[in-house]
């Protein structure tokens, strides 16, 4: 890791800052919630937010008035920050891999740029909790970035990114265990392109 790529990621660490860079560098939310509009235009769900970060997403995408909200995060700072901005929603500091909620308790879990956070062991083990979680006719909703030819401004940004393990769409897959693909799609994502997932039971 190269001194500037260091520097950028330790000023990331603070939540404000994080926030201001997300909103610069991927920009609008929106294009996250049409991508998955046939799952979040529901209402009444029990909806899991697995890596929330500040909430920058969740209260763009999810109406936390008609839905149950939690989202958890393992950075206390970033909780904290969501659970001021968002206090429709339920913040709590956990560990995606070791979740404190019984199982099948969620209808739709979000993973949204998140997986690309974690090496292969880590993304497998959260995939996994993530089907224990969820509830028998449930959905998981998955958004990462990708690596794209010709997309410049992208690469560079992604490879100084705090997400060391952006990998190919069949790469991501392979993180789902017994989870199934029931689709699989790309979006423009700002400067970025993106494969999302809609993931239910195996």
């Amino acid at each position: 890791m190269g001194i500037m790529t260091s520097a950028i990621h330790k000023v990331l660490e603070s939540p404000l800052v994080f926030e201001v860079q997300q909103r610069l560098c991927t920009g609008n939310y929106g294009t996250v919630a049409a991508e998955f509009a046939d799952d979040l235009v529901m209402t009444g769900q029990r909806i899991l937010d697995v890596g929330c970060g500040t909430g920058s997403s969740s209260r763009a995408i999810v109406d936390m008035q008609a839905n149950r909200y939690i989202g958890i995060d393992v950075d206390p700072t970033y909780v904290a920050r969501a659970a001021a901005r968002a206090p429709a929603g339920d913040y709590r500091v956990m560990d995606g891999r070791a979740m404190d909620f019984a199982a099948g308790t969620f209808d739709l879990v979000i993973v949204n740029g998140v997986l690309h956070h974690m090496d292969d062991s880590v993304a497998a083990a959260c995939m996994m909790e993530v089907g224990r979680v969820l509830a028998p006719k449930g959905r998981v909703l998955v958004a990462e970035p990708v690596f794209t030819p010709g997309w410049r401004i992208s690469t560079w940004l992604l490879e100084r990114d705090r997400g060391e393990f952006v990998r190919t769409a069949e790469g991501y897959r392979l993180l789902f265990g017994s989870l199934a693909v029931q689709r699989t799609a790309y979006f423009k994502f700002s400067v970025h392109r993106l494969c999302s997932f809609v993931l239910t039971p195996g």
